[in-house]
């Protein structure tokens, strides 16, 4: 320890402003033994080290007909001998080449445990000795490359529109399919449809757009096309009521038969802009005898709507009652 500080003493001395000679010639003496030391030491032929040195995965992939699903490693963990140059250059040197890993069945493979990767790796570093490979499995997760076609649609219950607005029109979708492809595991497990959806609210008019294909939001899936068009009308409605005569089907003609009705309220939703056209002609509703219980004399009356511009329609009564008066 005090030749350590008398060492110090005298750099300390030696870097005044009086002695700057004599410190550049400490500082040269210091950088010419630390270079013969280092160049000396990378002489020597008996280090050992662990190396994290790159590979690189070779396979045939024609026509673009394999993916990777999850990328392979880039480097793996080599427990190294050799001279100091050597593993000084495999480790700091940037211009070497990369360990190449062939896969001659890239789809079947899976993982390289350490023993069959060792007879791969040696070879390509033939300058130093393996002792062994750190990692023990290198996996790998490759797969066919397929398609599906997948009809598409719109859930019309799921569309945004306005209050009291209806689409009138059918929803129409063009083109009506789309073509996904992507990994086996992942295309296989996808269902015959596919639901697209409609990013806009508050719809009140024709909708005549253009939208998203890509709703799945898989990995390394691609679509085509990635959008489709999508067509539809929508109308506004108001509420209206109406009053409709009942039609008799296959009454017997008896003066003492009578019913409890023989009108109907109808309420319904109508086309704005029609709804002065729209009145009880656009309704039938009959009773037919031949349907009477026997049990309590009623009729259920069936409503036939004749128009295309109404929806959400109630009627009441539903029923109606016979009776035979003295």
């Amino acid at each position: 320890m005090e030749t350590i500080k008398k060492i110090i003493n005298w750099l300390g001395g030696s870097l005044t402003t009086e002695n700057t000679k004599d410190w550049k010639v400490v500082v040269l003496c210091v950088i010419a033994a630390t270079t013969f030391w280092f160049f000396n030491a990378l002489n020597k032929n008996d280090y050992t080290t662990v190396i994290d040195y790159p590979i690189r995965f070779n396979f045939n992939n024609p026509n673009d007909s394999l993916i990777i699903v999850k990328s392979p490693p880039e480097r793996i963990a080599i427990d190294v001998s050799g001279r100091g140059w050597i593993l000084f250059r495999k480790t700091f040197w940037f211009n070497y080449e990369p360990i190449k890993i062939e896969l001659s069945a890239p789809v079947d493979t899976k993982f390289l445990t350490r023993g069959s990767l060792l007879p791969i790796i040696e070879p390509q570093l033939s300058d130093l000795k393996v002792n062994y490979i750190v990692d023990d499995t290198l996996f790998i997760n490759i797969e066919r490359r397929i398609s599906k076609k997948l009809r598409v649609f719109v859930d019309s219950l799921r569309i945004g529109l306005e209050d009291h607005h209806r689409i009138t029109t059918q929803i129409r979708i063009r083109p009506d399919s789309v073509l996904i492809a992507g990994p086996k595991s992942i295309i296989d497990d996808l269902p015959a449809r596919m639901e697209l959806e409609i990013d806009e609210d508050d719809i009140d008019s024709e909708f005549n757009d253009r939208i998203d294909a890509n709703v799945l939001e898989l990995p390394l899936v691609t679509y085509y096309p990635e959008k489709v068009s999508l067509n539809f009308k929508v109308s506004e409605f108001v509420r209206k009521e109406s009053r409709v005569p009942i039609e008799w089907i296959k009454f017997p003609d008896q003066p003492n038969l009578t019913v409890s009705d023989s009108t109907v309220n109808i309420d319904y939703m109508a086309v704005l802009e029609n709804q002065g056209q729209i009145n009880g002609s656009q309704f039938r509703v009959t009773a037919d005898f031949s349907a009477i219980s026997a049990n309590d004399s009623t009729i259920l009356l069936e409503l036939e709507i004749l128009s295309d511009h109404v929806t959400d329609v109630n009627f009441s009564p539903r029923s109606i009652k016979v009776s035979y008066g003295k």
